[in-house]
């Protein structure tokens, strides 16, 4: 799962009963990455930060911090664990990886380093699993005319398979 589909499973927003039934069906293991985990606490204190959210007083820091406890007992490498950690022996090959994702496909895609990274995690996690890996991605829709389905694009380009539980055009 990359950020935005962890987030969903987390906080209740469009997508997170797909999300929810994804994480519950026990006959699959779900992989987050390190990346994964960090960008989630950041996106988790941006709900501290936003003034949107003071002002409405939804957010206390007592619930971020409750939320983040919640990962991080979710997230191990373990068995038991809702959530299992990548493989990063090799974490010279995901960026290599990365590197050529965004040489190849930046050009004419708006990708970021940080969706290369978990394009480049899932292709890695393929050949270490030698199984195919579905990338779970929320990377946006259709938003004035703008194509936001940067990750998605690139995956299709490199036959990676990928699903989106909002995978939707926006208006």
């Amino acid at each position: 799962l990359d950020t935005n589909a962890v987030y969903k499973y987390y906080i209740n927003e469009v997508g997170t009963a797909e999300i929810d039934q994804l994480v519950n069906d026990e006959s699959h293991k779900i992989w987050v990455s390190h990346l994964t985990k960090l960008e989630f606490t950041d996106k988790v204190m941006q709900l501290l930060r936003s003034k949107e959210q003071r002002d409405q007083k939804r957010v206390k820091r007592k619930h971020v911090e409750q939320i983040l406890q919640r990962v991080k007992h979710d997230i191990a490498n373990s068995e038991r664990a809702l959530f299992c950690l990548t493989l990063t022996q090799d974490i010279h090959t995901v960026f290599s990886i990365a590197d050529q994702l965004l040489h190849a496909h930046a050009p004419t895609i708006q990708l970021g380093a940080n969706d290369a990274l978990h394009i480049a995690t899932a292709v890695q996690l393929t050949n270490a699993l030698q199984k195919q890996v579905i990338l779970v991605t929320s990377d946006g829709g259709r938003k004035r005319g703008e194509n936001l389905k940067k990750m998605k694009a690139v995956c299709e380009k490199i036959e990676l398979p990928f699903y989106d539980p909002c995978d939707i055009d926006l208006p």
